[in-house]
């Protein structure tokens, strides 16, 4: 019976004459195909695939007209549907994106035979077809019709297909990129903590609490890389939680280094006053409806970005030097994640070495800010110096000064002693 169903609708899919096809040339190494699937939003996420092909359901997909899949947020599950006749079976289908718990594959050839797979961040890496953070799944030779069920999805999703041979370097290439950048990333926080335990000032421990956030944001939010060390790690609560702890941290480190409460106390207050609603909303996030709060998470994260840039420039106007380099650092990074943004809104420019736009903003922010934080210690040095030279000048000042006094005073009394002695005794 099962058999049958099937085959009956492999009948009706090749002859309905509705199809949105995929096309693979001779040669290709990769092909976006986002603009050339179509999307079903099942509202009620209880969607079956035998619901998908009935003729109900399948009429209602429409085709994409976006390169990089952009559903928004949402709490609706996404089915995606494409067919494709390929040359050869050295074809691989990638759904680049970490942050999808369950995806369901589904492929089915002429004759209604399904063949069915499942992928996602829920699923063990020695699980997957293919041992990735991103979903990677099989295109067979011939003509095929595919069905992914991709569940709730909480960032843009390109959609590629692959040549095998290709793929598997450009993954190397990936991971071995990825391993120099936390290599990096890992040398910078025990570098300051180092400094922290030589010199026992607490802002390097500080900035390293700091760079390990901005390593957060990079291997749990953006690229997914995490997964290679934990299996069944819950990305999407840390995709939650994370931007709602580095927020307010960030906005503490900028006060504290650019020492806001002596340059500007009226700025400092109210800057402490943003921080304070930012852990009100770490706590109360919880309550907060999920398509709500990935909207306030961005909020409030270019909120922060624009916050620091400002308190760095006003800094500077109020005679901090390390102000405006502090204003540029962040400057940096706020235009990657606009280039992140436009990335991922329409598929250009494409990651550099395989890393996220926002990776390379953390590494060079980490680098950016680490140089500032010796030049601080530098310039304090310098300043100390200074300071100490003007009071040993002064106090040399003073000193002379002094002793000008004493010769003057003693000069005067030895003149008074001989007047004295020198006028002649007056008779009673």
């Amino acid at each position: 019976m099962r058999k049958f169903f099937y085959g009956f609708i492999g009948i009706l899919f090749y002859f309905s004459g509705w199809s949105q096809s995929v096309t693979w040339k001779a040669g290709d190494k990769q092909k976006n195909i986002g603009d050339a699937i179509s999307i079903l939003e099942d509202k009620s996420n209880q969607y079956t695939i035998e619901d998908i092909v009935s003729d109900s359901l399948f009429r209602q997909f429409k085709p994409s007209d976006k390169v990089i899949l952009n559903f928004g947020f949402t709490q609706s599950s996404y089915w995606l549907y494409f067919e494709m006749d390929a040359p050869d079976d050295q074809l691989l289908l990638e759904l680049a994106h970490t942050h999808l718990e369950k995806v369901d594959f589904y492929a089915i050839d002429e004759k209604g035979s399904m063949q069915k797979l499942r992928s996602g961040y829920s699923l063990p890496l020695n699980k997957k077809f293919k041992k990735h953070h991103f979903q990677l799944f099989p295109v067979f030779k011939g003509k095929y019709k595919y069905f992914i069920n991709i569940g709730q999805p909480v960032q843009p999703l390109p959609v590629r297909i692959h040549n095998v041979d290709s793929y598997e370097i450009k993954s190397y290439r990936q991971r071995l990129v990825f391993g120099f950048y936390l290599g990096l990333i890992f040398f910078v926080i025990l570098s300051n903590m180092f400094f922290y335990i030589s010199l026992k000032n607490k802002l390097f421990l500080f900035y390293s609490g700091i760079v390990l956030i901005y390593l957060s944001y990079a291997w749990m939010v953006m690229d997914g890389f995490i997964v290679y060390f934990f299996d069944h790690i819950d990305l999407k609560f840390w995709y939650k939680n994370i931007p709602t702890i580095g927020v307010p941290l960030q906005m503490m480190y900028a006060l504290v280094f650019l020492e806001m409460s002596k340059y500007s106390p009226k700025v400092n207050r109210y800057t402490w006053w943003l921080i304070y609603y930012f852990i009100a909303y770490a706590i109360i996030k919880f309550w907060i409806p999920e398509t709500l709060l990935f909207a306030l998470n961005t909020l409030h994260a270019l909120i922060s970005f624009f916050g620091m840039c400002y308190l760095g420039y006003h800094s500077h106007k109020k005679g901090n030097r390390l102000g405006i380099y502090f204003a540029l650092a962040y400057l940096i990074y706020f235009i990657l994640v606009l280039i992140e943004a436009t990335y991922v809104q329409i598929g250009t420019p494409g990651y550099v070495a395989e890393l996220s736009f926002v990776a390379w903003a953390t590494i060079i922010e980490a680098f950016i800010l680490s140089f500032l934080l010796s030049k601080r210690f530098e310039w304090e040095k310098e300043d100390s110096d200074l300071q100490r030279n003007i009071a040993q000048k002064q106090l040399l000042e003073q000193t002379l000064e002094n002793e000008r006094i004493v010769r003057e005073q003693n000069n005067i009394l030895e003149q008074l002693s001989l007047i004295h002695i020198s006028e002649p005794t007056r008779p009673y």
